[in-house]
């Protein structure tokens, strides 16, 4: 297949076999081991810059979280121009003089995101923020997660739905492949996954108001089952391609939930944690896991058995977190989470209350007395 003719797995003759994908100036391990550091070094700066920038995100609209999405829609279009873009300069396969595939030429890949990289540092250092006085090392954040068990069954259902992701991530293409699906075919597939999530997060916002973030999250558990149960029984590889704009649903408008719902349930001054708190455990604990799991199910089970083992699992986390959802007490955004239980939604509003018939007086006798009105109690 990697010469453009013939069935996968044939060559027009043997010595081709051998020297596909040999790295040059460098043996296999040594080209492994650059890609493992390399790999390594760019997830550990971007596990970090993600929750980050979302914090950023979150600080600039405080007062409606649920507009996230909007933001988040420009990095989905930023994939799929990227992809695009780089498809075009990306040389499929470099040959030596007698036409032999020696190697894919990813180079321009690397180029584009170090270019990139760089746009992104210069647009960072336009961004100002009112940055809080403490320490130049400050100690570790307390948050006394596990006092929090609506945000614990947040995380948890996020890291499984993070599991499901992976899942499709790294197996459904292959999977395509073992039912005879061309690269034209997988192609698409992935354009419509990419391009899907763009109106998700864009017109998320108001789904989150009609149905509310537990619903969507549920929603997005379903929808995940629905897919695996379909690629099950599919073997018409073209017939995948409609199936993927759900990933509009079980990752643009469920990231867009859960993003916003832990905000809200979470202090200002640790919204940056817990988003990274959250970002890790879908996108680098839930994959990791995953891949494992999946790839030993896929091994010894088949596609089928796996997929219809993920759909099962995947439906019971969605049960098991609409349970819990609605057993425990209703928690609000607390700026101190530091205490028991936080405060009830009557409690902030009494506190309020009592607040504001506190310092009305105060303003009043003091534009009596000065015969100007106090600028404090005007802003």
């Amino acid at each position: 297949s990697l010469t453009g003719s013939g069935s996968p797995g044939t060559y027009s003759n043997a010595t081709e076999v051998g020297k596909i994908i040999q790295p040059k100036g460098g043996t296999t391990m040594q080209t492994f081991a650059l890609s493992l550091v390399t790999v390594s070094v760019w997830s550990f700066f971007g596990s970090a810059s993600a929750p980050l920038l979302d914090d950023i995100v979150f600080r600039i609209i405080p007062k409606d979280h649920n507009t996230y999405g909007r933001f988040r829609s420009i990095g989905s279009l930023g994939y799929g121009i990227s992809a695009m873009v780089v498809g075009v300069f990306v040389k499929d396969y470099i040959l030596d003089k007698s036409n032999v595939i020696l190697t894919p030429d990813y180079r321009p890949s690397f180029y584009f995101t170090i270019a990139c990289s760089f746009l992104c540092v210069l647009a960072v250092l336009f961004i100002k923020l009112e940055e809080e006085e403490g320490p130049l090392i400050p100690a570790p954040p307390k948050i006394p997660i596990l006092k929090n068990k609506r945000l614990l069954s947040v995380l948890g259902t996020v890291f499984c739905l993070g599991m499901c992701h992976n899942m499709i991530q790294n197996f459904l293409l292959w999977y395509i492949e073992d039912i005879n699906g061309s690269h034209i075919c997988m192609g698409i597939i992935v354009l419509t996954e990419h391009l899907s999530e763009i109106p998700f997060f864009f017109f998320g916002e108001y789904a989150i108001k009609l149905f509310g973030h537990t619903r969507i999250i549920a929603c997005a558990c379903i929808v995940y089952a629905f897919r695996f149960l379909s690629y099950s029984i599919i073997t018409n590889p073209w017939l995948v391609v409609p199936f993927e704009i759900g990933n509009g649903v079980t990752l643009a408008l469920m990231w867009a939930s859960a993003a916003s719902y832990v905000s809200l349930m979470t202090p200002h001054k640790h919204q940056a944690t817990t988003l990274g708190l959250l970002g890790g455990l879908h996108f680098q604990l839930g994959h990791f896991l995953s891949a494992i799991l999946a790839g030993e199910l896929i091994t010894h089970a088949g596609f089928k058995a796996a997929w219809w083992i993920y759909a099962t699992f995947i439906l019971a986390v969605g049960a098991l977190y609409v349970t819990a959802d609605s057993l425990l007490p209703q928690i609000e955004n607390y700026e101190e989470l530091e205490g028991d239980n936080g405060k009830s939604k009557e409690e902030i509003a009494g506190s309020s209350a009592s607040v504001q018939m506190e310092e009305k007086p105060a303003a009043n006798t003091d534009t009596e007395t000065t015969g100007t009105e106090n600028p404090t109690y005007v802003e």
